[in-house]
C-alpha cells in the first residue's frame, strides 16, 4: 500500500492533526531507519505484530528484506518468495518487494526511498559476485523474460545494466532485423525511461578496441548483427556479412524500401553493392533474362527516380575471384554468366592493343590517356588509362620484358618517359629547394606552391602502391619526403606540434572543446605563413583517441612527442610511477597532469642508467621539467630521442626495490 494512501487511511479512523500525523511518519522512519542500519530491529518490535501500525510494517517488511539477502545469502528475489518472520509468521517478502513498483515508489517518503535503493544496491554487489548472473541474463533474453529478472527500482551497478542495455538492443534487432540506428534513435526502457540507444551502442566500439570487453560480450553483440569500428578485427568480415544478411532478408520480404530510406551517410560500399544486385535482380525477373541483352550503357531508373548504371555494374561482377561466398550465391540466383578467366599474359595484349587503338583513332603522336578511361573488350571493362600509366611507371625502373618493351617503344612511350623525367626531375628541385628554406616538405595546398603540393601527394601514392622506381626513392630520401602511410594533412599538424614542443615545456591538452574554443585566439603560421588550428587539431587528437579512430602508427606517433592521449590515466600512471621510484612527495599536481607518462618513464630511466641524480639539492631533478630544445642544449639528447629508447620499460615495480 502506498505511503499517502496508509496516511489517508490514519487520519480518517483517527483524531489526530495533519500535523502530529506527519511528526509520527517522521519519527518511524527516523527510529526503525537507525535501526536496520545497526541490524537491531528487535529493540522496536512489541510483543505482538498486530502492535505494529501501516507504517512501521512497511519497515518491518524492509528489515525482513534486507535480512533475506545477507543473513540467507540469498542471490535473487522471487515475487513468490516466502520468509519465516521476526514473530515466526510466513510473509510474502518477494510479492511486497515486487510491489514496490513506479507508482508506490511515488508515494514513499525521501527517507524510506533511500533505504529502499540502499538494499537494491546491496542485493545488486550480491548478484555480481555469481557467476551465473550473465548466463541467467542471457537465457533470459533468448526466451523473452528478462522481466522476471528486473528489480523495482534500476540499479546503477555496470554489469547490470550493461546486461540491461544489451537486451533492449536485442529486441530492437529482433524487430527491426538490423542495427543502422538513426544518431537520435531512442527507445522506451522496461522502467519506461528514455534510453538513448544508439548511443550506448556506439560507446562499446571504443570498448572492443581497447579491451574493455570480455569475449562473451563481444559474441553478444555479434549474434545482433554489431556493426564494430573500423578499427576493430571484426570490422572487415562482419560489416559485409550483417549487410549481406540485412539486404537480403529485406529483398525476401518485400521491404527493401526500409533500407533505401536511410540517410546517404548510414550507408556505406556494402550497401551500395546489394542496392545495385536489388536493382538488377529487379530487370532479371522482369525480363527473365539477364545476360542477353546486358551492355555497358544499360540503365534502369532507381532510388530518387535516379539512373542505375547495372550493365556495367553486372559486367564488373563476371569475375568471382573478387566476391564474396554470399555474392556469388545471390548473383547465380540472378543467371549472372561467370565470364572466362584470361591470363596476365592475354589481358596484357588486350590493354595493349587497346592503347594501339586509341592512338590511332585519336591520331596521338604523344601517347597520352586520360586514367579514368576504359574500354569494353568481350564484355569486360579495361581501363586502359591506368594501364598505360603503370606500364610508364615499369618502363622508366626497368622492370619490363625484353619483348614488351620493345612493343611499349614501337608506340612511342621513350620519348613520353624522357619527358615526364626531365618533368620530375624539375620538380625535384623544386622539392630541394623548398626543404633547404622551410627545413620539412609540409607544403601548403592554399600557396603559390600548390603544384609542389600535389606532385608531394603524388610520389607519396607512388610509394605507397609499391611503384615506385627505387633510385627516386633515395633522392626522396635524401630530402626527408615523408612516405609513411598517414593523411600528409595528420603529418604536417603532427610535425607543428612537435616543432611546437620542441620550444615548450609541455604539449597540454585541453579537458574540452569549450576549454579549445577559448584558445582559439592563439595563432600558429606553418612555413608558408598561413594559420593552423593547431590547438584545435591537438583537442581533436584526444577525441579521436577515446572514440577508437586512431591508428596505431599515429598513436605511436604522439605518444613519442608527450602528447596525452587520456588525462586521467596519464594521471593515475605518473603517481604510481613515482611512488615506485620512492619519490612520491616530489610527484606535484603540475607534473602528474601536466606530462605524458611515457615522458617521465624516459626521463627517469635516462637518469638511471646515466647515473644522474633524481634528487638534486632537496628538489626533483629539472630534467623531468625541461623542454626538448633545454634537453638538447644542455644534455645534449633529443626528448623524442630517449621516449623512443626507453618506450618499452615501463615495469618500474620489478626494478627499484
Amino acid at each position: 500500500m502506498g505511503y499517502n494512501t496508509l496516511l489517508e487511511n490514519t487520519v480518517s479512523n483517527s483524531s489526530y492533526s495533519n500535523e502530529i500525523i506527519n511528526f509520527q511518519k517522521e519519527n518511524i522512519d527516523r527510529r526503525w531507519s537507525q535501526a536496520i542500519n545497526r541490524s537491531n530491529v528487535n529493540e522496536l518490535l512489541p510483543v505482538t505484530k498486530g502492535e505494529l501500525n501501516y507504517f512501521e510494517i512497511w519497515w518491518y517488511n524492509l528489515a525482513l528484506l534486507k535480512e533475506t539477502i545477507f543473513t540467507q545469502n540469498s542471490t535473487t528475489i522471487s515475487k513468490e518468495q516466502v520468509v519465516l518472520g521476526y514473530y515466526k509468521e510466513p510473509v510474502q517478502i518477494g510479492n511486497w518487494f515486487y510491489q514496490q513498483n513506479e507508482s508506490n515508489i511515488n508515494n514513499l517518503s525521501k527517507c524510506q526511498l533511500n533505504a529502499l535503493k540502499d538494499v537494491i544496491s546491496k542485493l545488486e554487489d550480491t548478484l555480481l559476485n555469481e557467476h551465473d548472473m550473465v548466463t541467467k541474463w542471457l537465457d533470459a533474453i533468448e526466451n523473452n523474460t528478462v522481466k522476471q529478472l528486473l528489480l523495482p527500482i534500476k540499479p546503477t551497478a555496470k554489469l547490470w545494466n550493461w546486461l540491461y542495455n544489451y537486451s533492449l538492443a536485442y529486441f530492437y534487432f529482433q524487430k527491426f532485423h538490423y542495427l543502422f540506428l538513426e544518431d537520435d534513435t531512442i527507445i522506451k526502457g522496461y522502467y519506461k525511461e528514455r534510453v538513448e540507444i544508439t548511443k550506448w551502442l556506439n560507446s562499446q566500439k571504443p570498448k572492443e578496441i581497447n579491451g574493455q570487453l570480455d569475449d562473451w560480450q563481444i559474441a553478444a553483440l555479434d549474434k545482433i548483427n554489431m556493426v564494430w569500428s573500423k578499427n576493430s578485427s571484426h570490422y572487415r568480415t562482419k560489416m559485409e556479412e550483417n549487410v549481406a544478411a540485412e539486404w537480403l532478408y529485406a529483398i525476401q520480404n518485400n521491404c527493401v524500401d526500409k533500407l533505401l530510406s536511410r540517410k546517404p551517410e548510414h550507408l556505406n560500399k556494402y550497401n551500395e553493392w546489394w542496392y545495385n544486385y536489388y536493382m538488377a535482380k529487379q530487370y532479371h525477373d522482369k525480363q527473365k533474362v539477364l545476360n542477353l541483352n546486358v551492355n555497358a550503357t544499360l540503365e534502369v531508373i532507381g532510388r530518387d527516380n535516379k539512373p542505375v548504371k547495372i550493365g556495367k555494374w553486372i559486367l564488373a561482377q563476371r569475375k568471382p575471384a573478387d566476391l564474396l561466398p554470399i555474392q556469388k550465391a545471390a548473383l547465380g540466383k540472378i543467371d549472372i554468366i561467370w565470364k572466362k578467366k584470361l591470363s596476365l599474359e592475354e589481358r596484357w595484349l588486350v590493354n595493349y592493343n587497346e592503347v594501339k587503338r586509341y592512338k590511332k583513332i585519336h591520331h596521338q603522336n604523344k601517347l597520352s590517356i586520360p586514367l579514368d578511361y576504359e574500354v569494353i573488350v568481350d564484355n569486360e571493362i579495361f581501363r586502359i588509362g591506368l594501364w598505360l600509366k603503370t606500364q610508364k611507371a615499369a618502363y622508366v625502373s626497368g622492370n619490363l620484358l625484353k619483348e614488351r618493351r620493345e612493343m611499349l617503344e614501337a608506340l612511342g612511350i621513350s620519348a613520353v618517359c624522357k619527358s615526364h623525367d626531365k618533368q620530375w626531375h624539375e620538380m625535384y628541385q623544386l622539392a630541394q629547394a623548398y626543404r633547404n628554406e622551410h627545413k620539412n616538405l609540409f607544403v601548403s595546398p592554399n600557396s603559390d606552391n600548390v603544384k609542389l603540393y600535389y606532385w608531394i601527394l603524388e610520389q607519396r601514392e607512388s610509394y605507397q602502391n609499391g611503384k615506385m622506381d627505387p633510385k627516386r626513392k633515395k633522392l626522396l630520401d635524401d630530402i626527408e619526403l615523408p612516405f609513411e602511410n598517414i593523411d600528409f594533412y595528420w603529418l604536417k599538424m603532427y610535425y607543428y606540434a612537435k616543432r611546437y614542443l620542441k620550444n615548450n615545456k609541455i604539449l597540454k591538452v585541453m579537458k574540452n572543446y569549450k576549454e579549445l574554443q577559448a584558445l582559439r585566439t592563439y595563432k600558429f603560421q606553418d612555413d608558408d605563413g598561413k594559420e593552423i588550428p593547431l590547438i584545435l587539431w591537438l583537442g581533436e587528437q584526444q577525441e579521436k583517441y577515446r572514440a577508437g579512430s586512431l591508428n596505431s602508427l599515429q598513436i605511436e606517433y604522439l605518444e613519442n612527442i608527450g602528447f596525452i592521449t587520456h588525462k586521467g590515466e596519464n594521471k593515475v600512471r605518473n603517481i604510481k610511477m613515482f611512488e615506485n621510484a620512492g619519490l612520491r612527495k616530489y610527484a606535484t599536481k603540475e607534473i602528474v597532469e601536466n606530462y605524458s607518462y611515457l615522458e617521465l618513464n624516459a626521463k627517469y630511466w635516462y637518469c638511471k642508467e646515466n647515473n644522474i641524480a633524481l634528487i638534486q639539492d632537496g628538489k626533483l631533478n629539472s630534467i623531468f621539467t625541461k623542454s626538448s630544445v633545454d634537453m638538447e642544449l644542455e644534455d645534449h639528447v633529443s626528448l623524442e630521442e630517449i621516449m623512443i629508447l626507453y618506450r618499452n620499460r615501463i615495469a618500474l615495480s620489478r626494478t627499484l626495490k
